[in-house]
């Protein structure tokens, strides 16, 4: 590597490039795990666990590409949404000696309780509702 190429392990890869790479893997997978379970070098059970990995890792990425749209805006909306909690937060210690800044946020935080740490979003409440892979419909809650 010369001293002017970008460091590879810090180089975009394009989605398409990264399913055709996971694509290449998973066909020369089935080839090699299949002399592996034949020469008894690798179980049945390994060989069609390793298979399954790949294939849920390249599903993964095309179900990413297909709706790469939303996933773009789900990753912008939590960026955002982290931004949003650290200003307030600042801007709640900045303020705390103030008795009614202090009793106000309190205030907020039972009624609306957009400013608290319990409105984060947990596997069990996902943001969007778009399939995890393409051959299941919805997002499980």
């Amino acid at each position: 590597m010369s001293a002017s190429a970008p460091d590879p392990k810090y180089s975009f890869v394009p989605l398409a490039d990264q399913i055709e790479a996971a694509e290449r893997e998973l066909h020369y997978r089935y080839g090699l795990y299949a002399k592996r379970v034949s020469e008894q070098r690798m179980t049945q059970e390994a060989a069609d666990a390793g298979i399954a990995a790949m294939r849920a890792v390249r599903d993964t990425l095309r179900t990413i590409q297909e709706h790469e749209d939303d996933v773009r805006a789900a990753i912008m909306f939590a960026r955002q949404r982290k931004r949003d909690r650290a200003a307030v937060k600042a801007l709640r210690q900045e303020m705390a000696g103030h008795p009614t800044v202090a009793a106000v946020c309190d205030a907020l935080d039972a009624e609306v309780g957009m400013l608290s740490a319990s409105d984060d979003i947990t596997p069990e409440q996902p943001p969007f509702d778009f399939p995890i892979n393409p051959d299941q419909e919805t997002v499980a809650a």
